[in-house]
């Protein structure tokens, strides 16, 4: 018995729910029922939403007004131990009325190690497996926003989650390490993007402050040579454009913003080589090892 799964087939746009937060504000339940009849993936958690399951409210409001249009979603868990995993995960489904977690987020804190929680007969490992058998949960992935281990390294030598998610966007990535960036790279690992925007137009992310004049003005000239129409096309486009990235994952609480995200992101159309390629040469400098 194994927990390991191919992801299955998502949109290129994940609608993300940091900001819908009251179940009694026809805005939020609109723009939720709006990415609801998009077709797009959600992304959720019980901190989402100002707090205390808050955006749980106002899905599962949405979710009972068109049950036959439920999405599939990607739903923050705590593994710290088999109970909160397995409470985080059975608190999503009730507090959402959605039959299934498609893909448990594995958070950055507490992650299970490769050896002590990832083997058969661990704890941990045995509650993956059984909340999947319990169809519960479809598949794992790994949150690498957090200083990079040894034990990070291994895990993705192994395969051990069916992907990994971490903050990725023009002007910033997450996941700081190069050489474990390009270890993913090597084994061609699925990749899911949190934080399209990176904050929203024109904030800076990760830039180092001195630098920031300068990549401004540089990705200005990059947005124009892609032939982007907008700050935000640029933005939504950099991430579908890595090979690997499955899907991107932004947040937005207004509905003119939410289809102009879904249609920058749809078809997907990759930026030319040589300006993703300068955007990554960017990060690489900004988080040499």
């Amino acid at each position: 018995m194994s927990y390991r799964r191919s992801l299955p087939e998502m949109s290129p746009f994940t609608f993300g729910t940091t900001k819908v937060y009251d179940a009694s504000d026809p805005q939020h339940l609109k723009v939720v029922r709006a990415a609801m009849d998009a077709g797009v993936w959600f992304h959720t958690s019980p901190t989402y939403g100002k707090g205390d399951r808050r955006a749980y409210d106002v899905l599962r409001k949405a979710f009972a007004e068109d049950p036959g249009n439920t999405p599939q979603c990607i739903v923050k868990t705590d593994p710290h131990t088999p109970d909160t995993l397995r409470g985080t995960v059975e608190g999503a489904l009730s507090a959402t009325g959605i039959e299934r977690v498609d893909i448990a987020q594995i958070i950055t804190y507490m992650q299970p190690h490769s050896q002590k929680d990832l083997q058969p007969g661990c704890a941990i490992y045995e509650t993956m497996c059984a909340l999947q058998q319990e169809g519960k949960v479809g598949s794992y992935v790994l949150e690498l926003n957090t200083e990079t281990t040894d034990d990070h390294f291994e895990i993705v030598r192994q395969g051990m989650y069916d992907g990994y998610i971490f903050y990725y966007n023009v002007v910033q990535r997450g996941m700081k390490s190069n050489a474990l960036y390009d270890l993913l790279r090597e084994k061609d690992a699925p990749l899911l993007s949190l934080r399209t925007m990176g904050g929203g137009p024109g904030d800076m992310g990760g830039t180092p402050t001195e630098q920031e004049e300068a990549t401004r003005r540089l990705l200005e000239e990059l947005a124009k040579r892609a032939g982007c129409e907008s700050e935000a096309e640029f933005r939504i486009r950099f991430p579908l454009s890595n090979p690997q990235m499955v899907t991107t994952i932004g947040a937005t609480c207004n509905t003119d913003h939410l289809r102009m995200l879904i249609e920058c992101a749809q078809p997907r159309r990759r930026l030319p080589c040589e300006v993703f390629e300068e955007i990554e040469s960017l990060h690489r400098r900004w988080y040499a090892d």
